[in-house]
């Protein structure tokens, strides 16, 4: 029978332990009966894995997929944008040191 994904993992392992190296997923994700007031039973996800990577690669990976999530936003007319620490950025006056670890 056919299933709806809950999560890329599911499909991703196979293949890291199969050796196919850094790998990366954007899909549609369905979880029907959780939780929560904010809950949303279909959403899209973006997980990737990179081979030999420790956490701070993973955190400097973050990083700057969030800049550039912001400097894109920016260049389509946005002038302002909360980042996730709080700190109120103006125009195109964003650097990655923003981001505390």
């Amino acid at each position: 029978g056919w299933f709806l994904a809950a999560s890329p993992e599911i499909h991703m392992k196979p293949l890291i332990a199969a050796g196919y190296g850094n790998i990366f997923q954007i899909c549609h994700c369905f979880r029907k009966g959780e939780k929560g007031t904010i809950h949303q039973p279909e959403f899209s996800m973006l997980e990737w894995y990179r081979v030999n990577a420790d956490y701070q690669q993973i955190i400097t990976d973050t990083e700057q997929l969030l800049f550039f999530i912001w400097i894109l936003r920016a260049s389509l007319g946005a002038t302002e944008m909360l980042l996730l620490c709080n700190q109120k950025v103006t125009g195109s006056s964003c650097d990655n040191s923003l981001f505390a670890k």
